[in-house]
């Protein structure tokens, strides 16, 4: 009966899905950007933009305010950050929140788009592309009810930034350290497989800087994965074949 039990605990593991993650990164110059696309379970994604340049943030080309990429249409749920939420500025440096605070309310989501060769996009910046209408549940603590997205706000700085320093234009903005985390709802079967590759978009124009990014993590050939795939059901086989192999042999010596 042992052998029965351990097949039958192979077979409950093997039907578990395989949920699919992706991630991307790409540099330019002094300015370097990663995201991840993670299915959390069958019904969610977890998106992870990150600013992974060592530079201070002393202009807004230096903030981290877009990713573009091509999946099928999704909901907007939440946005996290990831490190310290603050205003910026010359000595005014105000901290608002750690990882983990809500700045859903400052960042935009939006399928069925053309920009970069992609046809969705997350941003903090409208670009004459994202409306108030775009935007994640959450209150926009800085610029007030109906105004995300708001240019630079809520923008991604590097971990490493002086937030003591900056010009007018990056002075009094409120930005995150680091990365920010959204979540977004996804229906029965979407999959990642047509995630190839994202372009990044820094400050509020698409005129300022942006590249493309590649995938450098759980690639899988280019393609990514589905919430349907139960990826280890060979070792469902391989458990019910130990269990045919036993009963054949208790048969054989009886």
């Amino acid at each position: 009966m042992k052998l029965k039990s351990i097949a039958l605990a192979v077979l409950a593991v093997a039907v578990q899905p395989a949920f699919a993650a992706l991630t991307f990164s790409g540099s330019s110059g002094g300015l370097s950007a990663s995201v991840s696309f993670e299915l959390t379970d069958a019904t969610h994604v977890k998106v992870v933009l990150s600013n992974t340049g060592a530079n201070d943030i002393t202009q807004p080309a230096d903030v981290l305010t877009g990713v573009f990429f091509d999946l099928g249409a999704m909901t907007r749920i939440s946005g996290a950050a990831g490190g310290d939420t603050y205003l910026s500025g010359n000595g005014s440096y105000l901290a608002l929140g750690s990882a983990g605070y809500d700045v859903g309310g400052g960042w935009a989501y939006k399928s069925g788009i053309s920009q970069w060769g992609h046809n969705s996009g997350i941003g903090a910046a409208g670009f004459g592309t994202f409306g108030p209408g775009d935007c994640f549940p959450g209150a926009d603590y800085f610029s007030g009810a109906g105004a995300c997205p708001d240019g630079l706000s809520y923008g991604i700085s590097t971990a490493s930034d002086n937030v003591n320093t900056g010009n007018g234009g990056v002075n009094g903005r409120l930005l995150t350290k680091g990365s920010v985390s959204y979540v977004l709802g996804v229906s029965s079967g979407f999959s990642l497989s047509s995630l190839t590759g994202v372009a990044f978009q820094y400050g509020t124009s698409f005129t300022e800087a942006h590249f493309d990014g590649s995938c450098v993590t759980d690639c899988g050939g280019g393609g990514g994965g589905s919430n349907e795939v139960p990826e280890p059901a060979s070792l469902a086989l391989v458990g019910l074949g130990l269990l045919g192999a036993s009963l054949a042999r208790r048969r054989v010596r009886a």
